[in-house]
């Protein structure tokens, strides 16, 4: 597996907390949160491989890399352990560095996740958004996603960031 440097967003001091974005974000999505945890705790949300600054890397996708990169990043800021969340995407991978180095974990915060494996039906669902994006780019993906994202009573300064 190859490492990937992970971009990382921090703000605030003292107790670590993890924050791990939702697919097809970045860590951009924690904003209110990080600025509001700040002044109560040390927030770091990075960018999962292949979203917002942080490399795809050649290997092929998987939770586990994924859940490895946030564990060396952990290393790197030297956290021997940390409360760490997930939304969605965020929870697969938060569920996996929890399995793969329980002890780092002194807190775990899950939203919008699922522990089992997709179904036939979804797996069959996430190859059609793949390859509808493979063709058509990430930008009407977006487009189209953005409505099951946001509540149709969002802020208009929430939907344009």
């Amino acid at each position: 597996m190859t490492a990937l440097d992970l971009n990382v967003r921090e703000a605030g001091a003292g107790l670590p907390v993890v924050l791990l974005h939702a697919f097809p974000l970045s860590s951009a999505m924690w904003l209110e949160q990080r600025n509001g945890l700040a002044e109560v705790c040390r927030v770091i949300t990075p960018d999962l491989r292949g979203f917002g600054g942080s490399q795809l890397g050649d290997d092929e996708p998987s939770l586990d890399h994924m859940a490895d990169d946030v564990a060396r990043l952990l290393d790197t800021l030297s956290l021997d352990s940390v409360v760490l969340g997930g939304l969605s995407m965020g929870g697969y991978v938060a569920m996996a560095l929890t399995r793969l180095d329980p002890a780092r974990v002194k807190g775990l915060v899950l939203a919008d996740t699922h522990p089992l494996a997709d179904d036939a039906a979804g797996k069959e669902k996430r190859e059609a958004v793949a390859k509808d994006v493979e063709k058509n780019g990430m930008a009407a993906f977006a487009a189209n996603a953005l409505n099951n994202l946001l509540a149709k009573e969002a802020k208009p300064y929430v939907r344009a960031r």
